[in-house]
């Protein structure tokens, strides 16, 4: 999202020289040289990167405190040093754009620097972060929350700081609707070739908590009722190294064959240019568990005009407008979510009724154009 919000931003010379602080080199530093955005390291040490919710979930209270004393002189010294850095450069304000950074900013700004906390999270699901924060919250940070979900829950545990929604942009030049053939989305799924059904998908990573197996529970309902002319398909992939927290592609692929969907169900995977699949797809499903922050997915595929059938809670019930730009459904309920798909797939005059809104809805709310004028206000003092 960082890449999304500077992109259109340095090409309208909206800001100034924008500088980004990363802290390791990588896929992100690469986007930014495509972008012809600024870039430097400052790196953390692995200790300090190690620090966080997931491992004092996955490795208990005490473990997890003594991590944090073993790496306190690291922690202190990454401190110090973006100190020095930001002294040295006297930014106008600083954008802070994931929790560790939200605690650098509040540490080593100078001060009477506007510092912005740019929310992606629920901060009430990271109660080591939460703690944190609290202690280094003061006058002069104010948060940017990607939903109101995010904002309303941030408020409840840091009631003190100011915090305003700020979706999340969509690029509607890269998402928009494009007349393609499915028939790659077919060779990658290892579906045989010339298929004239209609083409159901899910895209997201695979954490459990994403509904592949709702989906697939769902997919298991329709097969029973429509009998052909129908392929559904998983696209995404594992990107979580924390164990237990995600579908393996065999544990994936064995409960196709559990519900005898092996012939109706392929899987494919992460696609570099997203908005292909998203255009190959006559449907597009989000069946997500637990409340998104925002729901990218959803507005991606929206701003192709596809017509997206969301579990609308969280942020991702502000994405859509139920009935009109998406079509809702009840978060882990395969029943509920196979009921929406059929009334999708039998009616074509109400896909296109929702791709067509889904597309003016994003553009009209989400759009680079619309999210930048209030970027383009917020840093300026408007």
């Amino acid at each position: 999202m960082l890449i999304s919000l500077l992109g259109p931003w340095v090409r309208k010379e909206a800001c100034g020289n924008p500088l980004v602080v990363c802290m390791e080199d990588g896929p992100l530093t690469e986007e930014l040289d495509r972008h012809n955005i600024s870039w430097i390291i400052q790196k953390l040490s692995a200790r300090v990167r190690k620090l966080g919710d997931s491992p004092a979930r996955r490795e208990g209270k005490f473990t997890q405190i003594m991590s944090f004393l073993f790496a306190l002189p690291a922690l202190l010294f990454s401190f110090w040093e973006m100190r020095k850095f930001l002294n040295s450069k006297k930014p106008n304000w600083i954008h802070s754009n994931g929790f560790k950074t939200h605690l650098l900013s509040a540490w080593s700004a100078p001060s009477g620097t506007p510092i912005f906390w740019h929310l992606h999270d629920f901060l009430g699901e990271r109660p080591l972060m939460r703690r944190f924060l609290k202690e280094s919250w003061r006058p002069g940070i104010q948060a940017l929350a990607i939903s109101k979900a995010v904002a309303d829950d941030f408020s409840k545990h840091l009631p003190d700081c100011p915090v305003k929604v700020w979706f999340n942009t969509i690029d509607c030049d890269i998402f928009k609707p494009r007349i393609l053939e499915g028939d790659w989305l077919d060779s990658e799924a290892g579906f045989p070739g010339n298929f004239r059904g209609l083409r159901v998908g899910l895209v997201a990573t695979y954490a459990r908590w994403k509904g592949q197996d709702v989906f697939l529970q769902a997919c298991h309902l329709l097969k029973k009722r429509i009998s052909s002319g129908l392929r559904f398909y998983l696209i995404g992939g594992p990107v979580y190294k924390t164990s237990g927290s995600q579908w393996s592609e065999s544990e994936l692929k064995k409960l196709i064959r559990d519900l005898n969907l092996y012939e109706s169900v392929g899987i494919v995977p992460f696609q570099k240019d997203i908005s292909v699949v998203y255009n190959s797809l006559d449907i597009v499903v989000h069946a997500s568990t637990r409340p998104e922050p925002f729901g990218l997915v959803i507005a991606e595929a929206m701003a192709c005009g596809r017509p997206v059938i969301a579990a609308l809670h969280g942020g991702a019930s502000e994405v859509g407008e139920e009935s009109i730009s998406c079509v809702g459904h009840e978060p882990g309920n395969p029943v509920c979510l196979a009921a929406k798909i059929e009334s999708l797939i039998s009616n074509q005059n109400l896909r296109n009724f929702i791709g067509v809104n889904a597309r003016n809805r994003i553009i009209s709310v989400f759009s680079n154009e619309k999210v930048l004028v209030n970027w383009h206000g917020l840093f300026r003092g408007g």
